[in-house]
């Protein structure tokens, strides 16, 4: 007798639930899918580069030095998204006191203001590593409040896909 696949697992076959025995549905006896390590590694990078963004966003209204040095320190030493944040904002974090001055402005009306603003500034990667750390525990805390929601928008897409093969008629989401 053939199987078929369900949400659940393959049945259809008594007394088997597939190659190997596996379900489709995380087991909560292994301690969720096969891939969850993975998965933590892959969310940590993704909102360890969203909080860099952010504060980058941050920076770049109201501190252009250290806007700058974030950005350069970017470039060098990108951050990958294999789960290497932590190792990163490590590196960030254990970098020693840097003299930044910002390229970007160069005239100024009185030769005293050109030396105040070309002036160098003394940076602290360690305070932006702390900073990071701070808006990835926000983004964090957002990410899970959206996840809730993931029940609703995977009932959604089974929604629109019924109405797409069988009824054939659009779907109000609104409900």
């Amino acid at each position: 007798m053939p199987a078929f696949a369900t949400r659940t697992g393959v049945v259809g076959r008594p007394g088997c639930r597939g190659r190997g025995g596996r379900r489709w549905a995380p087991s909560r006896a292994t301690g969720g899918s096969v891939y969850r390590g993975e998965t933590k590694a892959l969310l940590r990078s993704l909102v360890t580069r969203q909080a860099l963004k952010t504060l980058l966003h941050y920076l770049e209204e109201t501190n252009p030095q250290l806007h700058y040095f974030l950005h350069a320190h970017v470039v060098e030493h990108p951050l990958k998204m294999d789960g290497s944040s932590e190792d990163w904002l490590t590196e960030l974090a254990a970098t020693p006191l840097t003299k930044v001055r910002d390229p970007r402005r160069s005239t100024a009306p009185t030769m005293e203001a050109e030396a105040a603003v070309k002036g160098e500034k003394e940076v602290s990667p360690r305070d932006l590593a702390e900073r990071i750390l701070e808006l990835r525990a926000q983004i964090a805390q957002e990410v899970a409040e959206d996840a809730e929601l993931m029940p609703g928008f995977n009932d959604a897409v089974l929604r629109r896909a019924l109405a797409k093969t069988i009824l054939d008629v659009p779907v109000d989401d609104d409900k």
